[in-house]
């Protein structure tokens, strides 16, 4: 609920900074890739020099939201999936990428890597207005 009461510039730096760490691990690590795309990495002080320090820019950028959230008065309007299924065809999302997404669990470590890696590139290909709610969307569930 934290983050979900961020602003939409600290909640943008989130995903990111998420993006740049994933882009990281599709080129050196897809294991690693995709344990961060199902809740996290177990180990991360095995990471190389690069993938530690991008995985410390996501803790940073996530622990700036957190506090900006929890200054925060008011929530803002969170988009639900109806919503935001129209800003992921936006950013150019195919029926191949949605049937992924259905089944996100059974799929390689590269094809979870690269299906992640467009989740969190979203913002970059949508419009302005709708790039705080899709990440707040993202980061809020």
């Amino acid at each position: 609920p934290t983050l979900r009461r961020a602003d939409d510039a600290s909640l943008i730096a989130v995903m990111t900074a998420r993006s740049n760490l994933i882009e990281h691990l599709n080129r050196t690590n897809t294991k690693v890739c995709r344990e961060f795309a199902l809740g996290g990495i177990k180990e991360p002080g095995k990471l190389d020099q690069d993938g530690q320090r991008f995985y410390k820019a996501v803790l940073t950028a996530v622990e700036a939201a957190y506090r900006n959230g929890r200054a925060a008065k008011e929530t803002p309007p969170m988009p639900n999936l109806q919503q935001v299924v129209p800003m992921l065809n936006e950013a150019g999302f195919t029926k191949p990428d949605y049937d992924k997404l259905n089944s996100f669990a059974s799929l390689s470590p590269d094809i979870t890597c690269l299906i992640t890696l467009k989740v969190n590139q979203v913002p970059d290909n949508i419009r302005k207005e709708l790039r705080g709610p899709y990440a707040r969307f993202i980061l809020g569930n």
